[in-house]
């Protein structure tokens, strides 16, 4: 819903979105495949709460 409105509000202008305190998004490239197919870009960074910020590395 939240992507939805941004993806409306930047038809016209440049837009930001910000949601906080969350543990569960999504599967979050659904987010970007929303935009892509609406002619703009989107960059997402996330995090959860209550959790110092961790980054995991896909073994190759």
């Amino acid at each position: 819903m939240a992507m939805v409105q941004a993806i409306e509000k930047c038809q016209i202008r440049t837009g930001f979105n910000d949601t906080q305190e969350h543990h569960h998004l999504g599967r979050m490239g659904t987010y970007g495949e929303q935009s892509i197919a609406s002619g703009l870009v989107s960059l997402h960074f996330v995090n959860v709460t209550d959790h110092y910020p961790w980054l995991r590395l896909f073994e190759v």
